[in-house]
């Protein structure tokens, strides 16, 4: 059977669109503040570093999403804003230089070369 591969890039504003509202929606622990930052880390598997300045206060913060809790992130904003993303596919989380991308998988096991 044929598989079917699918990648969902999101844009700087799409992430921290996405982290907020997920960090709302499931009262992740993220201290009061607004997002300034997003940086990609793969030293020990794929997370996000997310820098949270709280004006008021002075103070700046930063929060690491590890790789399933971004994955949640992302497949939460696509339902949010209706991106169709099948049930049955696998989902992954990949960075491609400065972007983040949801892999969507679906059919048969790839195969390799003959």
């Amino acid at each position: 059977m044929p598989t079917e591969f699918r990648r969902i890039t999101f844009s700087d504003s799409e992430l921290t669109e996405a982290i907020d509202r997920f960090a709302k929606a499931t009262r992740y622990p993220m201290p009061p503040g607004k997002i300034t930052e997003c940086r990609i880390e793969t030293k020990v598997g794929l997370a996000l570093v997310v820098t949270v300045n709280h004006m008021a206060e002075g103070s700046v913060n930063t929060v690491r999403f590890d790789q399933p809790s971004l994955a949640a992130a992302l497949i939460r904003f696509c339902i949010e804003k209706k991106i169709p993303i099948p049930k049955s596919a696998e989902k992954s989380v990949e960075a491609h230089g400065n972007l983040i991308s949801l892999i969507l998988r679906l059919g048969g096991t790839p195969q390799t070369g003959a």
